[in-house]
C-alpha cells in the first residue's frame, strides 16, 4: 500500500515522523502496524538558477558577485549564499521584477541609488533576512509598497534620499526593528504619519531635510521627585540619546554620582528608548539656608549624525525647587526673647504650589492679619490671625499658612 501526506515534508523542519496504521472491516475484524517515515535530505545546491527571468542588469551583477562563474546558466543554488554584496547604482535601471533577489539570503549590502526606479514591486525584498543596508537613494519613486520590507528585521540603514514620495504609510517600518539609520531628505513629504517612529525605538540618526514635513515633536519636562531630587520625564520614549543640560541656582551643591561637580548632566541623561532621566540629587552647602532650585538650560544631543525628524518641544516649568527656603529658628529660651522689631519675612517655598508658609516676627503684642493682593492690586485673600504676643512666627508650626 501507499501512504499520501497532506502537506510536503520538509527535511529542515523534521526529518522522521511515527505513524499507525490502523485496517478495520466494519465489523470485529481489525488490525493496525506502526511504520516509520523517514525524509532523505535533497541537496538543492547543484540546481541551476533560471536567471534569465530577472531583470539583466540584476542577473550581470549576480554573476560578477559569484568567484569562477562568467555565466549565468553556470550558477547554481548553492552559488547564491557566497553573494554578501550587490552594487547595481548608476545602471539605468528603470524597473525591477518581484523575484530579481529571490534566493539572495545571504546579502547584507544592496545599492539600487542613481538609477529611474519611479516604483518598487510588491515583495521585492521579500527572504533577505540577512540585509543590513539597503540604499534607493536618487530614483523618482513616489510610494512605496505597504509590505516592502516587511522582512528586513536586520536592516540598520535604509536610505530613500532624492526621490520623489510624497506619502508614507504609518507601519512602514514598523517591523524595521534594527533601524538606527532613516534618510528621508529631498523628497516631497508634507507630514509625517501618526505612529510612524514607534516608541523606544532607537532610530538614532533621522534625516527629512528639504521637505515641507514637521519634524517629530518630543516633549520633555522637568520635574522634582522629592525634596532634593529631580528628574527628565520624556513620556512617549525618547527615540535617540539626549543630553539635557542643568545648572543648579544659589549655593546648593549638585550630588552627581561620585563627580560633585555642580552640574546634573550625568544625571539629568535619558537614554534612547527611555521615557525618564536618572535623579539628580542634591544638597545644600553646610550653613547655606537659601532656596535650591534645578533649571534647565538646553539640549545637547548625544548621538552622532542629524536628527531633523525630531523637534524637542520643552513642557511645562523649567525651573523646580528642589530644596525651599529654610528660615532660621529664633533662640526660645522659653519663648523669653523678643525681636527687637516687627518684621513680614519671605515666604518659603516661593514660587509655590500648592502650599506656602509666611514668617513673621512681632517685637510687641499685636492683631495680627495678612492681606493678599494681585498684580492690579485687587485683594485675593485675607488671613485673619487674630491677637498674638510678641515674639517669632518662623517656623511651619507658627507662621501663617496659605
Amino acid at each position: 500500500g501507499q501512504l499520501k501526506t497532506s502537506a510536503s515534508l520538509d527535511y529542515d523542519t523534521k526529518n522522521s515522523y511515527s505513524v499507525t496504521v490502523s485496517v478495520s472491516d466494519g465489523y470485529e475484524g481489525t488490525d493496525s502496524i506502526d511504520v516509520t517515515i523517514n525524509v532523505t535530505e535533497f541537496d538543492d545546491s547543484d540546481l541551476s538558477v533560471a536567471l534569465s527571468s530577472r531583470t539583466t542588469k540584476v542577473s550581470d551583477a549576480i554573476v560578477d558577485a559569484i568567484d569562477g562563474v562568467t555565466s549565468a546558466s553556470d550558477v547554481k543554488v548553492g552559488h547564491l549564499v557566497n553573494v554578501t554584496s550587490l552594487d547595481l547604482s548608476h545602471e539605468e535601471i528603470s524597473s525591477l521584477t518581484a523575484d530579481d533577489f529571490d534566493g539572495l539570503t545571504y546579502l547584507t549590502s544592496l545599492d539600487l541609488g542613481y538609477n529611474s526606479l519611479s516604483s518598487l514591486p510588491s515583495g521585492l525584498f521579500d527572504g533577505l533576512t540577512a540585509l543590513t543596508s539597503l540604499n534607493i537613494q536618487n530614483n523618482s519613486l513616489t510610494s512605496l509598497p505597504d509590505d516592502i520590507f516587511d522582512d528586513l528585521t536586520k536592516l540598520k540603514t535604509l536610505i530613500l534620499t532624492g526621490n520623489d514620495i510624497n506619502t508614507l504609510q504609518g507601519d512602514l517600518i514598523t517591523s524595521l526593528s534594527s533601524l538606527s539609520t532613516l534618510k528621508l531628505d529631498h523628497n516631497d513629504l508634507s507630514s509625517l504619519p501618526a505612529g510612524f517612529f514607534a516608541t523606544g525605538r532607537k532610530i538614532t540618526n533621522v534625516d527629512v531635510n528639504w521637505n515641507t514635513v514637521r519634524p517629530l515633536k518630543i516633549q520633555v519636562s522637568l520635574i522634582k521627585v522629592a525634596d532634593g531630587q529631580s528628574k527628565m520625564t520624556c513620556p512617549i520614549g525618547s527615540p535617540i540619546d539626549i543630553q539635557p543640560q542643568t545648572t543648579i541656582s544659589s549655593s546648593g551643591e549638585a550630588v552627581d554620582g561620585e563627580t560633585h561637580n555642580g552640574l546634573g548632566w550625568d544625571s539629568h541623561a535619558i537614554s534612547a528608548g527611555a521615557t525618564e532621566s536618572g535623579i539628580l540629587d542634591v544638597q545644600r552647602k553646610e550653613g547655606n539656608l537659601d532656596a535650591v532650585t534645578v533649571t534647565f538650560d538646553q539640549i545637547n544631543l548625544t548621538s552622532d549624525g542629524a536628527h531633523s525628524g525630531y523637534e524637542y518641544e520643552l513642557v511645562g516649568n523649567m525651573s523646580v525647587q528642589v530644596l525651599p527656603l529654610q528660615v532660621p529658628l529664633a533662640p526660645t529660651n522659653n519663648m523669653t526673647l523678643i525681636p527687637e522689631e516687627t518684621a513680614l519675612l519671605s515666604n518659603y517655598p516661593n514660587p509655590f504650589n500648592p502650599e506656602t508658609w509666611i514668617p513673621y516676627q512681632l517685637a510687641k503684642p499685636a492683631d495680627v492679619s495678612l492681606t493678599f493682593y494681585n498684580t492690579q492690586g485687587q485683594v485675593v485673600r485675607e488671613l485673619a490671625l487674630g491677637q498674638k504676643p510678641a515674639g517669632y512666627y518662623t517656623d511651619r508650626v507658627r507662621a501663617a499658612y496659605w
